[in-house]
């Protein structure tokens, strides 16, 4: 009995061996079991004991390091994040909450930052070439609803005809979110824009740049401010 008892807790053990063993090529881990795939060169940093089993990690290139906080995040469908290139960083701090979101960074020297107690449904970053030496950040208490698209760069190279020179790069054209900022259904968010904080980007807007003002209804395409002296609460109960 007590044998029978030990051999069916060793072969609990195998796995989990073999599978921390390989996790040591490319940083160090803490978590349950998460589907990951790293080159070596790269830092994955996960404190915390949440249950991450539907996080996948994918990175080519070197020097990428993810650090995420899980205490307390929840991650309903997939958490995704996908790297093709060098040197970027992702943070996302703790009692977040995910519903199919995914990062896709195929740039270099990208740095993404998602704030604590933030709320994801089924929202794509994207970062390509153009977007290199950029930075995506959300602020606190921030909600981003299903089909909202952020964008660092253009999808593809654009030159001036005469003189051939690439006209869409530069690595300051940031997106920068602050606290308690949100954005509805199927918003598309470009480089090079600013959100004050407790304000709401309209659903299916087309919103770049920089809006000072905070407490706003921003809307439109491309979007501009709509209503002033709002303010909004995840639920009506919310004190």
């Amino acid at each position: 009995m007590l044998k029978s008892k030990f051999f069916k807790f060793a072969s609990c053990l195998v796995p989990v061996k073999s599978w921390r063993k390989k996790l040591r090529n490319y940083g160090k881990i803490n978590i349950s079991r998460p589907k990951i795939d790293a080159a070596k060169g790269n830092e994955i940093m996960i404190i915390g004991k949440a249950d991450l089993k539907r996080l996948s990690i994918k990175i080519k290139g070197k020097g990428n390091k993810i650090y995420i906080d899980s205490k307390d995040i929840e991650i309903i469908s997939s958490l995704s994040i996908w790297i093709d290139g060098n040197n970027n960083e992702i943070k996302i701090l703790s009692n977040c909450k995910t519903d199919k979101m995914t990062f896709m960074i195929h740039a270099d020297n990208c740095r993404f930052h998602i704030g604590k107690d933030c709320f994801a449904g089924g929202v794509t970053i994207n970062a390509d070439p153009t977007a290199c030496g950029r930075s995506l950040s959300v602020g606190d208490g921030s909600i981003m609803s299903t089909g909202v698209y952020l964008a660092l760069g253009d999808e593809h190279p654009v030159y001036d005809l005469a003189t051939n020179k690439l006209i869409n790069d530069g690595s300051d054209k940031n997106i920068e979110l602050s606290e308690r900022v949100w954005i509805c259904r199927n918003a598309i968010i470009l480089k090079d824009t600013k959100i004050s904080h407790d304000s709401i980007i309209a659903a299916a807007s087309v919103v770049k740049g920089r809006f000072s003002e905070n407490n706003v209804i921003i809307a439109g395409n491309l979007a501009k401010i709509v209503k002033k002296g709002i303010y909004w609460k995840k639920s009506i109960s919310q004190s």
